[in-house]
């Protein structure tokens, strides 16, 4: 299914006039981490989560709304990066389960699939012991 989706969106790359807004349905991603380190009060997760999503060109001022599950147990907070990790975007903050952030992307992105880095953070409290063994978060991305 998802590479169906990403044969579609590389259609419509191939059309910009075709393009007026960033194109992706919400994206449900969970995150099973690797190993964690607790520093501070908080847990760091050895995994990440790569949203891509179609961007319409430089002039589309781009953000990504993130909403922590319902279902979370406990605080987190996210980090947005580039694809390739080397660029920060934006941090959400503490989240509660169900809560939403936006993070702005802003502008001068390329038309075409875009694709970005979140990473999260628990926060020690609730069902989170200092021990993070996955994390869940729905993505959009919005023009604002």
């Amino acid at each position: 299914m998802k590479t169906l989706r990403l044969l579609a969106l590389a259609a419509l790359a191939l059309s910009p006039a075709a393009m007026p807004a960033p194109a992706a349905a919400d994206e449900n991603f969970t995150v099973t981490c690797a190993s964690s380190q607790l520093e501070n009060g908080k847990t760091s997760c050895e995994g990440y989560a790569l949203y891509t999503f179609l961007s319409s060109g430089p002039d589309a001022k781009i953000a990504i709304d993130l909403t922590a599950p319902p279902t979370h147990c406990s605080k987190v907070s996210y980090i947005v990066k580039s694809g390739a990790g080397t660029r920060t975007f934006g941090v959400t903050g503490r989240m509660d389960p169900g809560q939403m952030r936006r993070i702005g992307l802003g502008k001068g992105h390329p038309a075409g699939l875009l694709t970005v880095r979140i990473d999260a953070f628990g926060v020690v409290g609730g069902c989170n012991t200092g021990v993070m063994q996955s994390w869940g978060v729905n993505a959009n991305a919005v023009l604002y």
